[in-house]
């Protein structure tokens, strides 16, 4: 595993693989020397195939920084053996583990540069078998360490420099203690090599967050293919910017924004869920449900003050997109709409009726001071708008692509002047009454529809398009997770 990733905490038993944390996921990166069955991990492979070894080599003649590969180079080896200890202990609940988890992420987050140097005698023997400097371990093997041990059933554990033993584990005298060493020396390296060292920066708090297939699997787990892209397109392969987050609360939060921003999309368009169209002729400028909402002119509303008894914010939010809701917006207030389910799915109903009391600041506009209140909402719950390549796009991101200048006076009634997306990663975007499209497709629908019921000597093609300045425009919105969490 590498520095200064997550926990892994995917244990072995009988019934098979579960990763055990929940939505307490993300901390630094353990490698525990777990006690329930085989350790089937490519990292816990390659570690104790490296005790064995160290075990068995005498001192080299020379110190060979090529002895240790990382694990990209492959263990093919299965561990054929267990250790006893590795048999005897096994995790017994789910509950458990959870509880084991938070004393362990309290543990973990208060190691900073406490513990002990390895002794000068450890150092002698395995510096020169792994031709590896370990002048920056710190040894941990008190009380206290020894029940954060306990709390995930390890004999030891490493995260980034530190080694953290059970009661009774640390024993560098001893044999068993020796190559108990070994095999936690060896994530110490495992985490210094594994990655290339220039990496996009993802910063929680002090901690720089790295990318590796177990961080994949974790994120992936607990927030789906979506959640997974975001992350890997703020993390983008190691190129800049840097993307830097208070803490955990602040990471977690935005991910299940812009995750919830595209299931918003996508079930404002579920034509099998019904609850959103665009507005009917019998309903010009839009139609939400009056019991939560007064429409003021024209696609822009505000909450009802009072709300219907017992019903908030929350309840305003969750009507619109229920089945049968009869919402009528256009692509630009329905985005609106979706960025308030996004932020209500992520927050959680206490919270978002917290930031909305009693509708207090809940607005769908689409133009004016208003729209930057609703859509925006620099007080609320989003950035004021950047500029963006599609290159620099995150999944969940708000953008907008624009018809040509003229495409009202061709259509004075028309619906495509441009078109609000949500941005849905590798390339793919998805507005109001569209499929998840490419930037090449959203331009055909664009011209398609400006040259509709037009003489040939009007029409455009879609490099007139994108000579005359249309296309994607490159202005975002993205959450402002400082003052959503404020």
């Amino acid at each position: 595993m590498q520095k200064n990733q997550p926990i892994s905490s995917e244990h072995q038993s009988q019934g098979g693989n579960r990763i055990l944390f929940g939505e307490s996921f993300f901390k630094p990166v353990i490698q525990p020397k777990l006690r329930v069955n085989q350790p089937n991990d490519i990292y816990e492979q390659e570690a104790d195939t490296m005790a064995d070894r160290v075990m068995r080599m005498a001192i080299p003649a020379h110190n060979e920084n090529g002895f240790f590969k990382p694990v990209d180079d492959g263990i093919q080896r299965k561990c054929q053996h267990c250790e006893d200890e590795e048999k005897l202990h096994r995790k017994e609940s789910l509950g458990a583990d959870v509880q084991g988890a938070n004393e362990l992420d309290n543990y973990v987050g208060s190691l900073g540069s406490s513990g002990q140097a390895l002794p000068e005698g450890s150092r002698r023997f395995f510096e020169p078998r792994f031709g590896h400097d370990f002048s920056n371990v710190r040894i941990h093997a008190g009380a206290i360490a020894a029940k954060s041990a306990q709390s995930i059933n390890a004999l030891a554990y490493t995260t980034g420099n530190n080694i953290v033993f059970n009661s009774g584990q640390y024993s560098p005298e001893t044999d068993s203690g020796k190559k108990l060493l070994a095999h936690e020396l060896t994530h110490v390296v495992q985490q210094e090599k594994a990655l290339p060292s220039v990496q996009r920066k993802i910063m929680i708090g002090n901690t720089v967050m790295t990318v590796d297939d177990q961080y994949k699997k974790i994120v992936k787990d607990t927030f789906g293919d979506k959640g997974l892209e975001i992350v890997l397109d703020w993390h983008n392969n190691g190129a800049s910017p840097e993307y830097d987050f208070k803490d955990w609360e602040a990471y977690r939060t935005e991910i299940r924004i812009r995750s919830n921003a595209i299931k918003g999309m996508d079930i404002a368009n579920d034509k099998s869920i019904n609850c959103c169209h665009y507005p009917t002729k019998g309903h010009p400028g839009g139609t939400l449900n009056p019991l939560y909402w007064d429409k003021t002119e024209d696609y822009h509303f505000t909450a009802k003050v009072p709300f219907p008894a017992g019903k908030n914010s929350s309840d305003a939010i969750e009507d619109m997109f229920r089945p049968n809701a009869g919402t009528e917006l256009e692509c630009l207030t329905l985005s609106v709409a979706v960025e308030y389910y996004a932020l209500l799915q992520a927050l959680g109903k206490d919270k978002f009726n917290k930031m909305f009391p009693a509708g207090a600041g809940l607005v769908i506009a689409n133009s004016g001071a208003d729209l930057l209140k609703s859509l925006v909402g620099s007080d609320k719950f989003e950035e004021l708008p950047t500029k963006q390549k599609i290159s620099e796009l995150i999944p969940g991101d708000h953008g907008y692509f624009k018809n040509f200048a003229d495409y009202g006076t061709k259509h004075p009634n028309g619906l495509w002047q441009g078109e609000n997306v949500i941005y849905y990663g590798d390339g793919k975007f998805r507005g109001f009454g569209i499929g998840i499209y490419d930037e090449d497709t959203i331009l055909d629908r664009l011209v398609f529809y400006y040259n509709k019921d037009l003489d040939d000597k009007d029409k455009k093609t879609k490099a007139d398009l994108i000579k005359e300045g249309g296309g994607f425009t490159g202005w975002v919105t993205r959450p402002s997770i400082k003052q959503i969490l404020k």
